[in-house]
């Protein structure tokens, strides 16, 4: 017998489980300590240094790439998974309509876009399809896109291991892992902004979401855990009694 269908979530439900999640996304070390790296990769900035050999006239042309460990990234790819996949409750465009139904559009105030201009924001960062969020590379067996890079890192490097070289064109790991970079970081991007949006239809008073969803702690900060103990010992009345040198 297969496993029962899960039932879904109430709208209350799943922006309530969006909310605690977004906090976890944007308290990992890599978001909240590396920002200005990542707005980098987020905007596709590139840095090149020109050197001009004063001698021979000649220039040249260097691109400096800088980008965050992979153990990190992996680990932030992690929390972003049930917003990207279809199949979840907290898949982008779910959350999105379950703002919709609990705050129509008349309660938007003048100053939110509304929320049919979050769509579309999403769409462009978490809509995986043939397109390219910043670029293409060209190779012998063909051309990949930032995207076609990324879900072959994501999937085949870091969560299933499946054979993704068809996407990757042949390019190695680490253009998979650099063209992630920047689309896992716009994705996150992504998921602080609807948090804010939930904040603030909160604090105008059209949106009712439990207080304690914004309190609660969502990460482990702790790796050391002191607690007072009582220790007993126990000796088995049959078993031959060896303590202090008896028999």
């Amino acid at each position: 017998m297969g496993k029962p269908k899960r039932q879904s979530f109430t709208h209350e439900q799943r922006l309530k489980a969006f909310v605690l999640r977004a906090r976890r996304i944007t308290a990992h070390s890599l978001w909240r300590e590396q920002k200005e790296l990542l707005e980098k990769l987020h905007a596709g900035q590139m840095n090149v240094t020109v050197t001009l050999d004063h001698q021979t006239g000649e220039v040249t042309y260097v691109h400096r790439e800088e980008f965050p460990e992979e153990e990190l990234l992996e680990s932030l790819a992690a929390r972003i998974r049930p917003l990207i996949l279809k199949s979840e409750e907290l898949y982008d465009s779910r959350v999105l309509d379950s703002i919709a139904a609990r705050v129509p559009a008349a309660s938007f105030p003048d100053y939110i876009l509304p929320i049919e201009d979050w769509h579309k924001l999403w769409a462009v960062v978490a809509t995986r399809d043939e397109s390219a969020q910043a670029y293409f590379i060209v190779t012998d067996r063909g051309a990949a896109s930032d995207q076609d890079l990324t879900y072959a890192w994501l999937y085949g490097d870091v969560v299933h291991g499946d054979d993704k070289e068809v996407e990757s064109k042949g390019l190695s790991i680490e253009q998979r892992y650099k063209a992630a970079a920047g689309i896992v970081t716009r994705i996150v991007d992504c998921t602080e902004l609807p948090l804010l949006l939930i904040r603030m239809l909160v604090d105008e008073q059209v949106l009712i979401v439990d207080n304690e969803v914004f309190e609660r702690e969502v990460v482990a900060k702790r790796t050391v855990f002191i607690t007072p103990v009582q220790a007993y010992a126990a000796v088995d009345p049959e078993a031959p009694l060896l303590l202090n040198g008896g028999p």
